[in-house]
């Protein structure tokens, strides 16, 4: 699932309301200098729960970044959101201005960042989705202590968790 991890829950998004919820409640945890990192296979929904978080920020013009490789929107403070799947090394990140959107400033919310384990942040919260006969689990796993509150505070919004 990519890093280290030091903590982790299910959640089963069993529809699209189930999804919308989960948004609704990560667009109240997260903030600026935060890392996101979606994971899972193509279709899976990465793009779609980055959609619903912006949108409840009024940020509607979302889109897959996989052959910009970037979509940079202004909210409540600076998103950057990136798509990995294209990128063949971590090298090639830092060429691209890694160090630059990791500035501590931005909501950084990056789709297959699990591509690249070594690149991930000392906090972040990983979101690694997978079909299920039906709908979705999400496994959200955290790194560090920001990613451990950010885990605590995604529970008590009371989404269903195993």
């Amino acid at each position: 699932m990519g890093s280290d991890h030091e903590a982790c829950e299910i959640y089963h998004l069993e529809n699209i309301q189930a999804s919308e919820r989960m948004a609704k409640c990560l667009s109240g945890i997260l903030r600026a200098g935060d890392t996101l990192a979606l994971c899972g296979d193509l279709g899976a929904g990465k793009t779609s729960l980055t959609g619903l978080i912006l949108g409840n920020w009024g940020i509607t013009d979302v889109t897959s970044p996989t052959f910009t490789l970037l979509h940079s929107y202004i909210s409540m403070f600076m998103v950057h959101h990136l798509d990995f799947y294209r990128i063949e090394s971590a090298d090639e990140l830092y060429h691209l201005g890694w160090d630059d959107v990791q500035d501590g400033k931005s909501l950084v919310i990056v789709e297959w960042m699990d591509r690249f384990p070594e690149i991930y942040p000392d906090n972040y919260l990983q979101i690694f989705m997978a079909y299920t006969g039906e709908g979705r689990d999400a496994y959200v796993c955290a790194g560090g202590a920001r990613g451990r509150e950010m885990l605590r505070e995604l529970k008590r919004c009371g989404i269903t968790g195993n």
